[in-house]
């Protein structure tokens, strides 16, 4: 743990001193999110609850350009526990782009993995948002690096499609997934099916609750509060990797 920490620390310091302040406000106002979520990962069951707090950094010679966002998430892929820790530090103009640092630990039983890297999103128009990622994992996993590429197309305000691809340690994963904000304001639903390589598949739905600030659309939730938890994402890799190994290793690492 002693390493995230160090991890987050350089992560917010950097992202602070490297990146150029302009007009816009990279977080509106503090906002938080809270999701569940059950599915399938190779034919076991899944549930979690994941949340994240999002906060602008408010000096006056940044001019309200920078944000952290810290993430965490509990559940389990029958019958193995996951979980998992993330911090953002970014700077944004929520009519531009984001670019920003990231950080995450999670662990699959006590398969653990830890994270750094960098993201970022680009606007390319009213309804269009690129996004990707870049970095490098260890830990009880291999040392290798990680990325990711994903499109988010709003047919309408509170309507996104979204296509994904990401690949760690050589392993492809791809990924469709839909989002729908509800009357309730603030309270979505959401979907994903995904695919990897030798036979992965994977499923998910559920429910999340952004709430903080004014009521909201969708793309303005996620254009100017919240970057993506993507903690389940790191789990997905984890995972892949946990399983793929023979079944004394788990109990000689435990051991450690």
């Amino acid at each position: 743990m002693r390493f995230m920490k160090v991890l987050c620390c350089i992560a917010f310091v950097t992202a602070l001193l490297l990146t150029p302040a302009m007009a816009n406000e990279a977080v509106s106002t503090i906002n938080f999110k809270t999701e569940a979520l059950y599915g399938n990962i190779e034919g076991r069951a899944a549930r979690s609850l994941a949340a994240s707090a999002t906060f602008p950094v408010e000096m006056d010679y940044l001019m309200q350009n920078y944000g952290i966002q810290i993430d965490g998430l509990a559940g389990e892929i029958h019958p193995d526990e996951i979980r998992g820790t993330g911090l953002h530090a970014f700077w944004r103009d929520s009519t531009m782009g984001l670019a920003g640092l990231t950080a995450s630990y999670v662990e699959v039983d006590r398969m653990a993995a830890n994270r750094i890297g960098v993201e970022g999103e680009y606007y390319l128009d009213d309804r269009l948002t690129l996004y990707g990622s870049i970095g490098h994992q260890d830990g009880d996993v291999d040392n290798s690096g990680y990325g990711g590429l994903k499109a988010q197309y709003y047919v309408q305000e509170d309507l996104a499609l979204s296509a994904s691809a990401n690949t760690s340690d050589g392993f492809e994963r791809y990924a469709i997934g839909v989002e729908y904000q509800t009357p309730v304001n603030g309270l979505t639903c959401f979907a994903s099916i995904g695919t990897g390589e030798d036979s992965y598949e994977f499923a998910f739905f559920g429910i999340c609750y952004y709430f903080g600030g004014e009521d909201k659309t969708l793309i303005r939730r996620h254009r100017w509060d919240d970057p993506p938890n993507d903690l389940m994402g790191s789990i997905l890799d984890t995972f892949k990797v946990y399983n793929s190994v023979p079944a004394i290793v788990p109990v000689i690492l435990n051991h450690r």
